[in-house]
């Protein structure tokens, strides 16, 4: 049988991490003609595990309440607390990896999204989540995504989340109850009209909201608001904001009834959640986005509806985001663009082609306490006046955009509106939340003005390293792209500084980098950027240095006539137009890009081999197959022929009936001696020594039936020989001292 064992719910698992990945997660959805296995390459469809069912949710009651209570917020789930452990699944272990896997269904959930407490990843372990039905996939996720040993999931369409993580590292056993989900989310919004299998808010604004693509010219606005989901509040609206030491902290401005009350640790933000096209019926559905999970409250003041948070989620903004530029003076502009998450849906813009008023009105009662001087009001009129699109749930929070494309006002809300009516909104003014209510909770100045106090700053297209992602000997041009409205000094160094020959630290935006020979592995270069009263920003870029680098994982034991599978994981950028998969001895078959299937063809020792080539060179590594005869022949239970010889104490060999093969000594640290039994002299012999990965060191063909051969220059470990005589192949191990 198969040599490995399935591990009942009741053992625990261990993991841990074999790549680094950035801390921001990704969500897909893949397209009809994609495979999850593109993006997971251990996963096997025939892989089934049994679903752990929650509880039914009554989720009529729960709306019941919600409009008994006159709650404000449309919800879009409903939090349910668990206690699923590491027992709750299901552990696979085979020869070098394991798997541990879990599916959540919750019964009749539109979507569904999950929260992990006090869940240790460790340094190798990598983890996904995914819904086969809807074609969500989410990750990879890393211990360097948990914050505090916690993490909350994007919301996955269906009614089932499956978790799989993948642990490269079974030797190691610690951390055996780490995996604890402590609460999940029950979707209840109703899935789109324009595509079932997408998100629940996908196209469920109004028709006459325009996408963010046809309005050009705002590139750097549009990358900086976000979509802010929780089950609290539903959806609303955020912004990435610039302040005055254009230093990339992450803060998050929004509304302030967005967050009164609720858990902001708990919030997801969605980036660069938008259809890549203008027209906004029949548009193109995202592909991917890019979720952070958690944040922590930094200013609120009701008296405007300003909200000001932070990411707490190690943050590395890339090029597809943006901070947005304010303007706290008294200037408004001619007209506005709102950019904002309508009902959920994807990232719109709504014009108003007139100037905004300051709410000096107080008999209109709306917003709640409203105070002469601290707000805006516009009236959307879609079609009217040059206007398009409106305002709607899910827009609270949204920037207000002057004609300078900086924030003026944060939205608060309005009348319910369609696309055929006129009505009036309302925004917090950025004028008067800039001192708030007088101290460093309840006012902006401290977060985005604390060195300099302006008056407006503009929007920043996020720094980044122009540079290649594969460096080999010749000298490469980095370069710092820098968009920053502050000035700064700059600094840049690179490490590990053992993989190259060039300077490792120097001054200015410029960087020239060349790489050591015969040398591979990760390398950082990070620009520093410092100015006075400021702290100082840092802008890296992770690059690969020389010859590819990869691990196979799959099944190393197999009986004749079974078939086996293995997938790659990299370790560096990979092209799948330079991977080359190739069998030996023992099996036969065919490889894609990420996975290999092969077949046990006969008893003995087998490799499964890819070699993968980048600008720098190739690399080619083998995973070794055990083919046994499971019916009772030879070898049984080790998957090989072992004989030895000592010449010592003359003992004699069993002269067997057929062609035999023996090595001695064995251990031997130099000479080895190879003896081919019951070979016809006119047979040639072909013999090869090879290493545990597959690869050949000697080579030998011969029609002597005693061949000597020094491995004096190989390094201790265990090899494989290899012998063919006609049509009949033989296999021994030897054992380097």
């Amino acid at each position: 049988m198969k040599n490995f064992k399935m591990i009942s719910l009741t053992f625990a698992i261990i993991m841990s991490i074999f790549v680094t990945v950035k801390a921001q997660v990704v969500t897909r959805v893949l397209a009809p003609d994609d495979k999850i296995e593109n993006y997971i390459p251990w996963y096997n469809p025939n892989m089934k595990i049994l679903d752990v069912e929650t509880p039914l949710i009554d989720v009529e009651a729960v709306l019941e309440e919600d409009r008994r209570t006159g709650r404000e917020m449309p919800r879009i789930g409903i939090k349910q607390d668990v206690n699923y452990t590491t027992r709750n699944g299901r552990l696979t272990e085979f020869k070098n990896y394991s798997l541990w896997e879990m599916v959540i269904h919750s019964k009749n959930a539109k979507s569904m999204s999950i929260r992990f407490d006090n869940t240790i990843l460790p340094n190798e372990a990598v983890m996904f989540l995914y819904n086969e039905e809807t074609r969500f996939v989410v990750g990879p996720i890393t211990h360097s995504v948990f914050k505090d040993r916690t993490f909350r999931s994007d919301y996955l369409n269906g009614d089932k989340i499956n978790i799989t993580i993948f642990n490269p590292n079974i030797e190691n056993q610690d951390n055996l109850e780490s995996i604890n989900i402590t609460t999940f989310d029950h979707g209840i919004s109703g899935f789109s009209l324009f595509d079932e299998s997408y998100d629940q808010d996908y196209g469920g604004s109004e028709s006459c909201n325009v996408n963010v693509a046809c309005e050009l010219g705002i590139s750097c606005e549009v990358e900086s608001v976000c979509k802010i989901i929780h089950s609290s509040i539903g959806s609303c609206t955020g912004t990435l904001v610039n302040n005055d030491c254009c230093d990339l902290t992450p803060f998050i401005l929004t509304a302030n009834h967005c967050t009164a009350g609720n858990p902001v640790d708990d919030y997801l933000f969605r980036f660069n959640y938008q259809s890549p096209q203008c027209t906004p019926t029949g548009e193109t559905t995202p592909s991917q986005w890019i979720v952070y999970f958690g944040s922590e409250l930094r200013a609120n003041w009701g008296g405007t509806d300003f909200a000001l948070l932070e990411l707490t989620q190690d943050f590395e903004a890339d090029q597809g985001m943006s901070f947005a530029g304010w303007d706290r003076s008294n200037y408004i502009g001619n007209n506005t663009r709102i950019i904002h998450h309508p009902s959920g849906d994807v990232k719109k813009i709504t014009f108003d082609n007139a100037p905004p008023e300051i709410e000096i009105d107080e008999t209109l009662n709306y917003p709640p306490n409203l105070v002469a001087g601290r707000y805006f009001r516009i009236e959307l009129s879609n079609g009217q006046n040059g206007d398009f699109g409106i305002a709607e749930g899910g827009t609270s929070g949204a920037p207000y955009f002057n004609d300078n494309n900086r924030i003026y006002a944060q939205h608060r809300g309005g009348p319910n509106l369609t696309c055929t009516n006129t009505n009036n909104r309302w925004a917090g003014r950025i004028n008067a939340s800039w001192e708030g209510n007088g101290t460093n909770t309840t006012r902006l100045r401290n977060w985005l003005g604390a060195s300099t106090n302006p008056n407006t700053m503009d929007c920043m297209e996020n720094p980044y390293i122009n540079g290649p992602d594969i460096l080999c000997t010749d000298a490469e041009l980095f370069a710092l792209v820098n968009n920053m409205p502050c000035s700064k000094n700059v600094t840049w160094s690179v490490i590990p500084t053992n993989l190259f020959q060039s300077p490792t630290s120097g001054n200015g935006d410029f960087a020239i980098l060349s790489a050591r020979p015969n040398v591979n592995g990760y390398a950082t270069l990070t620009y520093e950027l410092t100015s006075n009263g400021c702290d100082p920003a840092f802008v890296s870029k992770e690059f690969w240095v020389g010859k590819p680098d990869f691990d196979i994982f799959g099944e190393t034991e197999l009986c004749i006539g079974d078939r086996g599978e293995a997938f790659l994981l990299f370790n560096s950028p990979v092209s799948a137009a330079n991977i080359q998969w190739n069998f030996y001895g023992a099996v036969s078959g065919y490889g894609g890009t990420i996975k290999a299937r092969y077949r046990a063809n006969y008893e003995g020792a087998g490799w499964v081999c890819a070699s993968i080539t980048n600008e720098c060179g190739t690399t080619e590594k083998c995973l070794l197959v055990w083919v046994e005869d499971c019916d009772g022949g030879w070898g049984k239970g080790k998957g090989y022929k072992y004989s030895t010889y000592d010449s010592n104490d003359n003992k004699k060999l069993d002269i067997l009936t057929d062609i035999h093969m023996a090595i001695y000594p064995n251990p031997t640290n130099d000479i080895v001696n190879i003896k081919i039994l019951n070979a016809d002299d006119k047979l040639k012999c072909n013999i090869q020594i090879l290493d545990t990965n597959g690869k050949i060191i000697k080579s030998i063909s011969t029609n002597e039936n005693l061949i000597e051969i020094n491995i004096s220059d190989q390094p201790s470990g265990i090899y494989f020989i290899q012998c063919t005589v006609g049509d009949k192949i033989m296999y021994n191990k030897l054992l380097k001292s």
